[in-house]
């Protein structure tokens, strides 16, 4: 069985869509993207280039609509896979997923920090 899903964006392209509802994690292969919300200048947008991803809201708050929206700063390559197949993969490396889990709370913890901010 395939999981990982390969997909090419352009510079400027919207990869993810803030306040979406969507069950997909991305790995970036290639390229950088921008982080972005509505409430933070451009300034304030976070860049994750190869070896980072991004998503992972999905995997810890299935409902919860995107915090942010996902950019191609560059020509971006990613691997993608929904929480589904992430979960049933995740279940064969549990070091992985306590790995996993940390980055998901403190990016949680930072999107909490900015709207205490505000």
């Amino acid at each position: 069985m395939e999981y990982l899903k390969f997909d090419v964006y352009l510079q400027g392209d919207e990869i993810m869509k803030e306040g979406s509802r969507d069950s997909t994690v991305y790995f970036i292969n290639t390229g950088t993207v921008m982080v972005k919300s509505k409430e933070s200048a451009i300034s304030d947008a976070q860049l994750f280039s190869e070896g980072e991803h991004f998503g992972e809201f999905c995997l810890l708050m299935p409902y919860m609509k995107r915090p942010a929206s996902v950019i191609a700063k560059t020509n971006v390559c990613v691997y993608s896979i929904s929480s589904t197949d992430f979960e049933e993969v995740l279940s064969w490396f549990p070091s992985e997923r306590e790995a996993l889990e940390k980055v998901k709370f403190q990016r949680i913890k930072e999107v909490l920090q900015r709207l205490v901010r505000k």
